[in-house]
């Protein structure tokens, strides 16, 4: 009983504050900085986004390893883990396209392309987490 509330406590805090984040705070920061300086503060914030994710990833792992029979669960958590492997190493390739001391994109890096897959491999992960979350609503009600 511990583990999954731990668990759903987990997977809120991390959907809830990517979902707060991507909807409010970058459309705001979008509108009042320019793309450079949004996606400096952006850098500092998915560090903080990816870390909530994997508590949750932890805690259900254990929540799903006691069940045992969960298949959907487990393909769920393996979608979300795996787009979070992706997303630490596009993390980490994208900070090398980058000048933080200057604040500004190496020219000829393909940042772009990068941060256009990040963004696809963050809503994937973002889908199957509210997918999760849908699942765990319906089986409390």
């Amino acid at each position: 009983m511990i583990l999954r509330a731990l668990s759903t406590f987990a997977l809120f805090c991390w959907w809830v504050s990517f979902t707060f984040y991507s909807a409010v705070v970058v459309p705001i920061g979008s509108a009042l900085f320019d793309p450079i300086h949004q996606g400096f503060i952006t850098r500092e914030v998915t560090n903080f986004l990816n870390l909530l994710c994997g508590v949750f990833l932890l805690f259900s792992l254990a929540e799903i390893i006691q069940k045992r029979r969960d298949r959907v669960s487990l393909l769920l958590w393996i979608v979300i883990a795996g787009s979070l492997l992706s997303l630490l190493y596009l993390h980490q390739q994208m900070d090398a396209k980058l000048d933080a001391q200057a604040m500004t994109v190496l020219p000829g890096q393909g940042f772009y392309p990068s941060h256009r897959i990040y963004l696809w491999v963050s809503t994937v992960g973002w889908v199957a987490g509210g997918i999760w979350i849908v699942r765990r609503l319906s089986r409390e009600a």
